[in-house]
């Protein structure tokens, strides 16, 4: 966890072309710095203390970024597109071993 005073260092480190990780889930790469020090990436402004506040109010906030950050968020879209295929399955068509072999590997767990 950074301290305020690492953070104000590291946001006024930042440069274009830097990673970042928005919130928990995303990675973006600085486009441009404004004058004011606003940070866009992926044509989303951030303040200079590293937060946007969208017209839902809902604040998504920069942080940097780690080698486990990346893994963490890659094998989430996995996982989600896991989910994604499973839920495009049509179950009564499946044969009922197939069915049984999938109920025992989640058994498993």
């Amino acid at each position: 966890m950074m301290t305020d005073k690492q953070r104000i260092e590291w946001l006024a480190s930042l440069k274009v072309g830097d990673k970042v990780l928005i919130g928990a889930n995303s990675i973006g790469i600085i486009e441009k710095i404004t004058p004011k020090r606003f940070f866009v990436i992926d044509e989303t402004k951030y303040n200079r203390d590293g937060i946007h506040v969208n017209e839902y109010n809902a604040n998504d906030v920069i942080f940097p970024w780690t080698i486990e950050d990346k893994k963490r968020i890659e094998k989430r879209n996995i996982h989600i597109g896991y989910i994604k295929q499973i839920e495009k399955i049509n179950w009564r068509k499946v044969k009922f071993n197939k069915l049984e072999r999938i109920i025992n590997i989640l058994k498993e767990e």
